[in-house]
């Protein structure tokens, strides 16, 4: 896909949101965009067809005059939502008489003089959310789009909320669905929870969607009624609740470490670029592959493991990033995040018919499960891991098997770390155990939590034939990365006779935190 196809597909796929749409509640759509100014066209042809009213806020046709709304329950509604003393701040909104106009304004402590971007950007956000525009429109849909770096930051996840918490589903006997396009960048803690998250996104060249409230408890229930073993494939997003960097954040510093520079003071595609222009100019520094791409191919691409072969070689054989990541790992490894504490409890209830697959480090499995684990870190343990979990799914022994296939924190001599590593393959051993989880006859659900599908050694495994047949697969991700989209455009033919026969149908598009209490709860 293009991004001119992107951008030209969101308004019919935000027709159709509004066409599934049910009379009597508000149905709000989130949408975030990367550029708001270029996904405008699209939006505007949305709401002439749809006879739409749309307003920009902080734009001046975000500040049109209109009546207000009749609706005292939406007003009060964003009233009660943009009063960020609940946050910890000190400002609130009201609405003021004002001739028969709908007038905002800031109260405890009101502004002072000329509003700033941010501060007139709220004003034309509460504004539009209760003009009578949006009751009079004949199509019961409305469209208000904003720009994040205009909002202060005590407003952000105040207007983010009002929308995905406060205005969803509220009763309404005029409006029917609500557009929010917002420009910023997908952050997702924010953007990414449960019912409260956004639906679609233009990121580059993407249209990325996310499924709706109902998909996640569907599917978790379909997961708990498993009766073959299942294979959780743990990697760092599930982590990351728990305090651990994802691998690009482990990447930027890594990178910044290694050429003198401020992480923060950079962006993560620039980080890439530098990394790409200093190893670049060295002889033999990146190999012939990466040499061939082109840069914006490598940017994309780039993998801490690529990041730390160069570290390794700089600063004379020693590993900084290892070293930083093992004195966080003792910090926080007895804190564990809601997706290990949920994780622990479904392990309680599924002995026997679970494996647990991983590619992170931290040992927060091992110090928070509460049924024995058989851990296999290195080569030497992984020579009888196959043997092991064959007896595991036999029903001959009960301790659960946790293949950790890049090692383990705790002896950091396991840990697989480079690309020189990932070059040569996962293995014998660890090849033998990942084979020994294939199921003759029928398909092993595999679950992959928080993975980017970017570890080269284990692709050359997953994406061979075997277990491209063998694999009944299901990706947890906020929502489908480049590199999941690439895995799945391999796997298009062996899925076609299947029930899930698109990638996005093996999406559960949550956080490891939500999904983990979906499975649990439904136990």
């Amino acid at each position: 896909m293009s991004r001119v196809t992107a951008l030209l597909d969101l308004a019919p796929q935000l027709a159709r949101h509004h066409e599934r749409g049910l009379a009597g509640t508000i149905t709000v759509v989130p949408v975030l965009v990367d550029d708001l100014d270029a996904a405008l066209p699209s939006i505007e042809a949305l709401a002439a067809v749809l006879d739409a009213p749309l307003f920009v806020a902080g734009a001046p046709t975000g500040r049109r005059k209109t009546p207000p709304s009749d609706d005292a329950a939406r007003i009060a509604t964003v009233e009660q939502a943009l009063d960020v003393t609940r946050f910890g701040g000190s400002r609130r909104v009201a609405r003021v008489d004002s001739e028969g106009a709908n007038s905002w304004e800031f109260v405890d402590p009101p502004a002072g003089g000329e509003l700033s971007p941010g501060e007139q950007t709220v004003i034309d956000v509460c504004c539009a959310v209760t003009s009578r525009e949006l009751d009079e429109a004949e199509s019961h849909a409305a469209i208000v789009a904003y720009r994040v770096s205009q909002v202060d930051l005590d407003f952000r996840s105040a207007i983010w909320e009002l929308f995905t918490l406060y205005l969803m589903n509220l009763p309404s006997q005029t409006l029917r669905t609500l557009f929010v396009i917002v420009e910023g960048e997908i952050d997702i803690t924010a953007h990414c929870q449960p019912k409260a998250g956004l639906r679609l996104a233009v990121e580059g060249e993407h249209l990325l969607s996310r499924h709706g409230p109902d998909e996640l408890p569907a599917v978790a229930a379909r997961i708990s009624k498993e009766n073959q073993a299942v294979v959780v494939f743990l990697a760092a997003g599930f982590s990351a609740s728990s305090g651990f960097p994802l691998g690009n954040r482990m990447r930027d510093s890594a990178i910044a470490r290694l050429l003198g520079l401020h992480a923060s003071r950079h962006g993560s595609s620039e980080l890439a670029r530098r990394f790409y222009e200093w190893a670049g100019a060295k002889d033999g520094w990146l190999t012939p592959r990466e040499m061939s791409l082109e840069a914006e191919d490598f940017i994309q691409q780039l993998t801490l493991e690529q990041v730390i072969r160069a570290e390794e070689r700089h600063f004379s054989g020693s590993l900084p990033t290892l070293d930083d990541f093992r004195a966080l790992h003792d910090k926080l490894v007895s804190n564990a995040g809601p997706a290990v504490r949920s994780l622990c409890r479904y392990l309680n209830q599924r002995v026997g018919r679970v494996v647990l697959v991983t590619v992170n480090f931290d040992t927060l499995i091992e110090s928070h499960a509460a049924v024995p684990l058989e851990v296999f870190a290195d080569d030497a343990e992984f020579e009888s891991a196959a043997d092991y979990i064959t007896q595991y799914l036999a029903g001959q022994v009960s301790a659960v098997p946790y293949l950790k296939v890049h090692g383990t924190i705790d002896r950091p001599e396991s840990c697989v770390v480079s690309a020189e590593q990932t070059d040569t393959g996962v293995g014998n051993g660890k090849l033998e155990a990942l084979r020994a989880l294939l199921h003759a006859g029928s398909q092993r659900l595999w679950i992959y939590v928080g993975s980017s599908m970017r570890d080269q050694d284990l692709l050359r495994v997953l994406g061979s034939e075997d277990f491209a047949r063998g694999l009944d697969e299901r990706w947890v991700v906020p929502y489908l990365t480049e590199d999941i989209r690439r895995f799945g455009e391999a796997r298009d033919a062996f899925w076609a006779d299947s029930g899930h026969r698109t990638l996005d149908d093996r999406l559960i598009t949550e956080t490891a935190d939500a999904f983990f209490a979906a499975v649990q709860a439904s136990l």
